[in-house]
Protein backbone atom coordinates (compact mmCIF):
# COMPACT_ATOMS: atom_id res chain seq x y z
CA UNK A 1 0.00 0.00 0.00
CA UNK A 2 1.03 3.36 -0.99
CA UNK A 3 0.83 5.26 -4.22
CA UNK A 4 0.63 9.17 -2.86
CA UNK A 5 1.37 10.16 0.54
CA UNK A 6 -0.44 13.64 -0.24
CA UNK A 7 -3.67 14.94 -1.63
CA UNK A 8 -5.10 18.47 -1.33
CA UNK A 9 -8.65 19.80 -1.84
CA UNK A 10 -10.49 23.12 -2.20
CA UNK A 11 -12.36 22.44 0.80
CA UNK A 12 -13.32 19.63 3.16
CA UNK A 13 -15.47 17.48 3.97
CA UNK A 14 -14.25 17.02 0.29
CA UNK A 15 -15.79 16.09 -2.99
CA UNK A 16 -17.07 12.69 -3.13
CA UNK A 17 -13.89 10.82 -5.22
CA UNK A 18 -13.68 7.10 -6.20
CA UNK A 19 -10.39 5.81 -4.30
CA UNK A 20 -8.08 2.63 -5.16
CA UNK A 21 -5.81 0.75 -2.33
CA UNK A 22 -3.62 -1.96 -3.26
CA UNK A 23 -1.44 -4.09 -1.64
CA UNK A 24 0.66 -7.34 -2.16
CA UNK A 25 0.16 -10.12 -0.50
CA UNK A 26 2.24 -13.69 0.80
CA UNK A 27 2.57 -16.62 3.46
CA UNK A 28 -1.86 -16.84 3.34
CA UNK A 29 -3.10 -20.45 2.93
CA UNK A 30 -6.57 -20.97 2.47
CA UNK A 31 -9.93 -18.54 3.03
CA UNK A 32 -8.29 -14.78 4.53
CA UNK A 33 -10.67 -12.49 6.27
CA UNK A 34 -9.56 -8.62 5.13
CA UNK A 35 -10.14 -5.30 6.51
CA UNK A 36 -9.14 -1.87 5.56
CA UNK A 37 -9.37 0.75 8.24
CA UNK A 38 -9.14 4.28 7.63
CA UNK A 39 -8.34 5.90 10.33
CA UNK A 40 -8.38 10.14 11.60
CA UNK A 41 -4.91 9.92 13.24
CA UNK A 42 -5.39 13.66 14.84
CA UNK A 43 -8.59 11.96 16.95
CA UNK A 44 -8.08 8.13 16.12
CA UNK A 45 -11.52 8.06 15.06
CA UNK A 46 -12.37 5.96 11.83
CA UNK A 47 -13.81 6.71 8.72
CA UNK A 48 -14.09 3.60 6.79
CA UNK A 49 -13.86 0.43 7.66
CA UNK A 50 -14.15 -2.68 4.72
CA UNK A 51 -13.66 -6.41 4.95
CA UNK A 52 -13.33 -9.16 2.80
CA UNK A 53 -12.17 -12.62 2.30
CA UNK A 54 -9.32 -13.55 -0.26
CA UNK A 55 -7.88 -17.22 -1.21
CA UNK A 56 -4.51 -18.11 -0.82
CA UNK A 57 -3.48 -21.34 -3.09
CA UNK A 58 -0.76 -21.87 -0.99
CA UNK A 59 1.84 -20.19 0.99
CA UNK A 60 4.03 -18.90 -1.65
CA UNK A 61 1.50 -17.86 -3.67
CA UNK A 62 1.02 -13.76 -3.99
CA UNK A 63 -2.25 -12.47 -3.75
CA UNK A 64 -2.57 -8.46 -5.54
CA UNK A 65 -5.44 -7.19 -3.34
CA UNK A 66 -7.49 -4.38 -4.75
CA UNK A 67 -10.18 -2.59 -3.06
CA UNK A 68 -11.97 -0.04 -4.19
CA UNK A 69 -13.59 2.95 -1.97
CA UNK A 70 -16.31 4.50 -4.47
CA UNK A 71 -17.61 7.75 -3.36
CA UNK A 72 -15.54 8.20 -0.37
CA UNK A 73 -15.43 11.70 1.42
CA UNK A 74 -12.80 12.49 3.48
CA UNK A 75 -14.16 14.72 6.35
CA UNK A 76 -11.37 17.41 7.66
CA UNK A 77 -8.18 17.97 6.51
CA UNK A 78 -5.08 16.17 8.54
CA UNK A 79 -3.67 12.68 8.24
CA UNK A 80 -5.10 9.76 7.75
CA UNK A 81 -3.88 6.02 8.16
CA UNK A 82 -4.71 3.27 6.19
CA UNK A 83 -4.06 -0.40 7.84
CA UNK A 84 -4.70 -3.71 6.29
CA UNK A 85 -5.45 -6.55 8.42
CA UNK A 86 -5.24 -10.34 7.86
CA UNK A 87 -7.90 -11.60 10.65
CA UNK A 88 -6.27 -9.68 13.89
CA UNK A 89 -3.15 -8.63 12.87
CA UNK A 90 -1.92 -5.51 10.85
CA UNK A 91 -0.24 -6.55 7.46
CA UNK A 92 0.05 -3.25 5.64
CA UNK A 93 -0.01 0.62 6.84
CA UNK A 94 0.62 3.60 4.91
CA UNK A 95 -0.35 7.37 5.80
CA UNK A 96 -2.02 9.96 3.41
CA UNK A 97 -1.81 13.86 5.05
CA UNK A 98 -4.82 16.32 3.49
CA UNK A 99 -4.71 19.99 3.13
CA UNK A 100 -6.67 22.81 1.67
CA UNK A 101 -5.62 23.84 -1.49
Amino acid sequence: MNVFTAKKFVSFPNPAIDLCVFSQLVNGYGGIDITLVVVRLATEQMSAQVRNTIRFGDRLQEVRYLMKLERFVFPEAGSYEFTLYAGTEPVARTRLRLTRS
